[in-house]
């Protein structure tokens, strides 16, 4: 037991995240290939070290600025990757990605230019729970209905509704701050 606590504390929490989004990418391409459950459980494997990287941070103090973000890029991966596989086996089509992936788009602009906060919401875990399941069920089940994939894409859209609830004022003043400098450049 004491080995399996040291190789814990020894374990870099980005790498586990690093590796997960390894094991996903890998997964998902033998999904599309030729499918087996080998693939599907590595895939399952992929998701829980994901869960697991944070929990690794937290307990060893080992958060970062850098793991953080590499965690929240990895995340992002698997979710196209997961979209990827549903698009490839006629599942879904571009029309649901784009509906899907244009709230992170909206997101991670908003946070890059300092709108919006980098703080989880509630509705954001959920998701992040919630979507691999949804991809997992819409993948394995031989005629899975759209509507369970639109509950996922709500989910992601009121998880960003939440981020500018929550930050609303700042967001509004801070926008436009933000757009009075740009124009002023081209003044």
């Amino acid at each position: 037991m004491l080995q399996i606590a040291n190789y814990i504390k020894a374990t870099s929490p980005t790498f586990v995240t690093i590796s997960c989004c390894m094991l996903c990418l890998l997964s998902i391409d033998k999904l599309v290939r030729d499918g087996g459950i080998i693939a599907l459980v590595t895939l399952f494997v992929s998701f829980f070290g994901d869960m697991y990287d944070g929990h690794i941070a937290r307990n060893t103090q080992s958060c970062s600025d850098f793991g953080n973000m590499a965690d929240k890029i990895a995340d992002r991966i698997r979710d196209l990757a997961l979209l990827y596989l549903l698009v490839k086996t006629g599942k879904i089509n571009m029309y649901h990605v784009l509906a899907y992936v244009l709230r992170d788009v909206i997101v991670y602009s908003c946070r890059a230019l300092g709108i919006i906060s980098n703080s989880s919401s509630l509705f954001a875990k959920v998701k992040t729970f919630l979507f691999p399941g949804v991809i997992l069920y819409m993948y394995v089940a031989k005629y899975p209905s759209i509507y369970v994939f639109y509950l996922a894409i709500l989910v992601n859209w009121m998880s960003g509704m939440e981020y500018f609830r929550d930050n609303m004022s700042k967001s509004l003043k801070d926008l436009h701050t933000k757009l009075s400098e740009f124009s002023n450049q081209f003044k």
